[in-house]
């Protein structure tokens, strides 16, 4: 009996079934990936020949651009163990960013039938982005929607299953980051923050995802650090504000913005900044005095630009709508993009309650932007957000909604434009629409 217990271990380790705890150099190697640095994570792996050695090794050289080498080790580690899904989900995502369409499809069918992996599912997440592109070039709107449905579906669970792939916590950060979801990034910061240290890259990222997830503290004490450990530098200061003017005013946070302004009283995007905070904070007044003062005092004509359309811009946002069009009509000679004013004048004629009027009129920017004439494609972008938030709007009546029809067909091909664009490196992802 002793005899065939023995036969039946060895069978069991020949046949690849039984892999041993990991070495040190696993260990190191996952926890260098997982907080970002690669070069480190390959150097670990530099005397490592096992199948997890080989996987890791492919991620690192994937992240150094080192694609050849990547492909090869990725390669290597599906050779002993075929069925291995995450070793499949990396091989089939290198071949994704090289373009292979085949590979998007494979992807998304094996995370229909493998639902509890998070390497297929953080995989399928830029499958999907892909198709939606794909989807988008055809006119095919209602699909390309739902592959980005799909998309941030998959996401979700690969955030849910990161235990899985601690390699990727902070690529899946990142990636929360950027498409704003709330309670991924909340799951993701703390477990990440503990091992990141006082890492400077890591602390923008921090503050991030303490802005998006409403830990208001958190992140003002995150950009103080910043700033401190800058020796106060004037461009961490206006970062630091940044952070004040997202999160609700309260005296402590008076306080400490009127430390900055008062160090950097030169500096445009603080006053900038400043007066956003103030106008959020029910201080309208004295906000658009600060900013009305600060044009009459700027000198340089691009800086004096910023400063105006903030100037307008603000009453506009506060819904504050004789102040808006007080100061549209101070600054309108001193704009020089029509489009610009015409843009201002489309939003100010919603807060008057001409909602029929600020469709066409915002659609007007939109159109010239199309036909290529005097067309400004940022601003065709913001005139559209602001067309749809009017028509999204509760109190819009049948009649109007109908009376939009016609703007929707202008809306449509916008959609085309939309880009996901697959990252060579899996932190850069950037998401490019209207």
């Amino acid at each position: 009996m002793l005899n065939l217990k023995f036969t039946f271990v060895l069978l069991f380790i020949s046949a690849g079934c039984f892999q041993g705890a990991d070495s040190e150099a696993l260990k190191n190697s996952r926890r260098y990936l997982q907080t970002g640095h690669d070069q480190k994570a390959l150097d670990e792996l530099s005397s490592e020949e096992s199948i997890s050695g080989h996987y890791l090794r492919s991620i690192a050289l994937d992240r150094l651009r080192r694609k050849d080498a990547a492909v090869q080790e990725i390669g290597q580690a599906l050779e002993q163990d075929t069925e291995n899904q995450k070793f499949l989900a990396y091989q089939l995502r290198m071949k994704l960013y090289a373009g292979d369409e085949e590979a998007a499809k494979k992807i998304i069918n094996l995370r229909k039938t493998h639902l509890s992996s998070g390497a297929l599912a953080l995989s399928a997440f830029y499958a999907y982005q892909g198709a939606a592109v794909r989807h988008a070039a055809l006119n095919q709107i209602p699909e390309a929607r739902q592959a980005k449905t799909d998309g941030f579906e998959s996401l979700k669970t690969a955030v849910t299953l990161n235990a899985e792939i601690p390699e990727f916590q902070l690529e899946m950060l990142a990636l929360v980051v950027t498409f704003r979801l709330q309670d991924e990034a909340a799951l993701l910061v703390d477990k990440l923050d503990a091992l990141m240290g006082d890492d400077s890259d890591w602390l923008l990222q921090r503050l991030e995802a303490y802005l998006l997830t409403d830990r208001f503290d958190d992140a003002i004490g995150t950009a103080a650090e910043i700033y401190e450990s800058s020796n106060r530098s004037e461009q961490h200061a206006v970062l630091y504000a940044t952070a004040l003017t997202r999160s609700p005013a309260t005296k402590q946070r008076d306080h400490l913005f009127q430390e900055l302004v008062k160090r950097y009283p030169e500096n445009a995007e603080m006053l900038t900044k400043h007066s956003i905070y103030l106008g959020k904070s029910n201080r309208l007044t004295s906000a658009i005095k600060i900013l009305n003062d600060a044009i009459a005092e700027q000198a340089d004509k691009k800086t004096q630009q910023i400063l105006i359309y903030v100037a307008v811009d603000l009453p506009i946002e506060q819904k504050a709508v004789k102040l808006a069009e007080a100061q549209l009509e101070k600054y309108r000679s001193r704009i020089p993009e029509p489009m610009l004013v015409q843009y201002f004048e489309g939003r100010i004629l919603f807060l008057q309650g001409h909602k029929q009027k600020a469709l066409d009129v915002l659609a007007g920017i939109v159109k010239a932007q199309r036909k290529g004439d005097s067309g400004n494609r940022p601003l065709a972008a913001e005139a559209l957000r602001a067309i749809r938030f009017i028509m999204a709007d509760g109190s819009v009546d049948k009649k109007l909604k109908n009376a939009t029809q016609a703007i929707s067909q202008v809306l449509q091909p916008e959609e085309k434009k939309v880009k996901v664009i697959v990252p060579e490196k899996p932190s850069e992802v950037e998401e490019k629409k209207d």
